[in-house]
């Protein structure tokens, strides 16, 4: 008996394929599906990235711009710090236009010492003859911030910035508890004669002048106070110093000469 092929009848392939072969299929859709998905967020994830990059380099220099200024404020204020020496009341030591460094960080753990040359802020005295004076500036960490910006060599060269009245340079001769008076042509420091081995030898001091503070003569002997001291300048007769404004808080102090250029 032949075969025949009924006109017009569609003729089909039949496959049989059992359920494991199923599985396997859809797992493997499902995986090309999850690549497909993962291409899809990495190349958004790269894009927000490269849009965000440029401003993280932004930030991190600007951190690193205020650290470094920060770090160089500090510096300035308490470490190492440049000044100009203005007027004759330290020759022959120092000379107008010498430029002296200083440094607050021997003073941070410690007083001045005797013979110490030390840079202080005239503004932060207070007036000797009016125990209630108020006027004085007193000083602190954000003004010794603001006056290292404010007035260093730079300001003063591009700025003309003057500091000549305001921050003076002296010689540390008393301090908290040392006993001062003028005799004779000298300076008594707890009854010593104190070696004035710095001063212009060819102006010679003449105490016999009377000063606003403190008076030739043993009888008008002061104590120097807790937290101050007392200083000259080596030009004796040419300069303002405690004989005039009385003792210097040693809060009052930038710091403490420690090399001289010229």
């Amino acid at each position: 008996m032949n075969n025949k092929i009924i006109p017009n009848e569609p003729v089909c392939d039949i496959f049989f394929v059992n359920e494991t072969d199923v599985q396997r299929h859809e797992l493997y859709l499902a995986e090309i599906n999850d690549q497909n998905n993962n291409e899809i967020k990495n190349d958004k994830d790269n894009k927000a990235e490269k849009k965000e990059k440029p401003w993280r380099n932004i930030l991190s220099w600007v951190m690193t711009v205020f650290l470094a200024f920060v770090i160089a404020m500090l510096i300035n204020a308490y470490v190492f710090r440049a000044s100009k020496v203005q007027g004759p009341s330290m020759q022959p030591t120092f000379y107008t236009d010498d430029t002296v460094f200083l440094s607050k960080l021997p003073y941070l753990f410690d007083i001045p010492e005797q013979n110490d040359i030390v840079v202080f802020d005239s503004e932060a005295v207070p007036n000797p003859l009016d125990p209630n004076d108020t006027s004085y500036t007193k000083r602190n960490f954000f003004t010794d911030i603001r006056e290292s910006l404010q007035y260093n060599l730079i300001t003063q060269k591009l700025f003309s910035q003057g500091i000549e009245d305001k921050y003076w340079i002296k010689r540390v001769i008393g301090v908290p508890g040392d006993v001062i008076y003028l005799n004779d042509g000298y300076v008594y420091v707890n009854g010593v004669a104190f070696k004035d081995t710095h001063t212009n030898q060819a102006d010679p001091p003449d105490y016999s002048v009377n000063r606003l503070f403190l008076k030739e003569g043993e009888e008008y002997a002061v104590i120097v106070p807790e937290d101050c001291v007392f200083v000259m300048g080596d030009n004796r007769n040419h300069s303002s110093d405690s004989r005039d404004i009385g003792f210097v808080p040693i809060n009052a102090i930038l710091g403490k000469v420690i090399v001289k250029t010229y």
